[in-house]
């Protein structure tokens, strides 16, 4: 027969909140920081067989933006990460729409690399997935902003062509409850309504700004894609005459920045001049909105922007 006081501490102990995949994501990164990613500590939140997939990045060149898998592969990556001194490293972390999915940001000031000095403005996007039933995470995509700059501070020579400043987002008082001019937006879009010229005074902000840069992909015709688009309706007018998309897939989520709307798109697209189709083009959109609910930015954080480029 239990006694009064083991009955109390089972339901005490079953009164503490279990811990969620945030918590762990959360756990899980302050163990990296803190130099603890041993073995015994990897086996706390990964899976034997996880996978890691940067292959978001590879085209950039360089080889760690791969799939990594096991063990073996997490601290292949990590002694990557390693290479770097990020100055003013910031997370920030959200739960996803899915409870078995956890959404990482990552920013610094500079992302120096050890061996050469140089150093980058750096942006990231990770998302971890949970597996609820070893209660450990499984795998992480890993998207990383213009991947190009980290391949040009690895080289010891200087990039074959002129390598464009970093794109200046605009400053913004983030809107409250972002998710709503989000949808207002994402609506007159989908139905063709928001470009003209009174939607656009409306809904954008003066300085708002699309940027969609990758710089290993930006050449040729695809310059007119993989850059910093600054007039919203001209952007639009881009994608009207050149793009046919199909099967468009918005999975939007809060949480990661103050008045931003992180959101996961697939769409399936055709090349109205080249006739050329891709299908299951991804990326994750960080989407900016003021207090006044206008949109101020949209990020690209690319999946598979190669995919995009081949129907040109």
């Amino acid at each position: 027969m239990k006694s009064q006081k083991v009955e109390a501490a089972i339901a005490a102990e079953a009164a503490i909140p279990a811990k969620t995949p945030v918590d762990q994501a959360v756990a899980c990164l302050a163990a990296w920081g803190a130099g603890r990613f041993d073995d015994t500590t990897l086996k706390e939140f990964f899976t034997d067989d996880f996978v890691l997939d940067a292959s978001s990045a590879a085209h950039s060149g360089v080889a760690a933006y791969k799939v990594h898998s096991g063990f073996g592969g997490l601290k292949d990556w990590f002694a990557f990460v390693g290479s770097f001194d990020f100055e003013e490293l910031e997370f920030s972390y959200a739960a996803g729409q899915s409870a078995s999915e956890v959404w990482v940001r990552s920013s610094a000031k500079k992302a120096v690399y050890k061996e050469t000095g140089k150093s980058a403005p750096f942006d990231c996007v990770n998302l971890f997935e949970w597996d609820g039933d070893k209660a450990l995470f499984a795998k992480m995509t890993v998207a990383v902003y213009n991947p190009a700059t980290i391949a040009a501070i690895m080289s010891e020579r200087e990039p074959p062509f002129p390598f464009p400043p970093p794109v200046q987002l605009p400053t913004f008082d983030p809107h409250l409850t972002p998710m709503e001019p989000f949808g207002e937006i994402m609506a007159l879009w989908g139905s063709g309504e928001l470009n003209n010229a009174e939607a656009l005074r409306k809904h954008i902000a003066a300085a708002a700004v699309s940027d969609l840069t990758d710089v290993a992909l930006a050449v040729g015709p695809l310059g007119e894609v993989f850059t910093a688009h600054l007039d919203q309706g001209e952007w639009m007018d881009y994608q009207a005459e050149h793009w046919a998309m199909s099967n468009v897939d918005v999975a939007p989520i809060v949480g990661l920045k103050p008045g931003c709307v992180m959101a996961r798109v697939s769409f399936d697209v055709k090349h109205k001049g080249t006739g050329k189709e891709a299908k299951g083009v991804q990326v994750f959109n960080e989407l900016a909105y003021n207090a006044d609910g206008q949109f101020v930015y949209l990020r690209h954080y690319w999946i598979n922007a190669p995919l995009l480029a081949s129907i040109y």
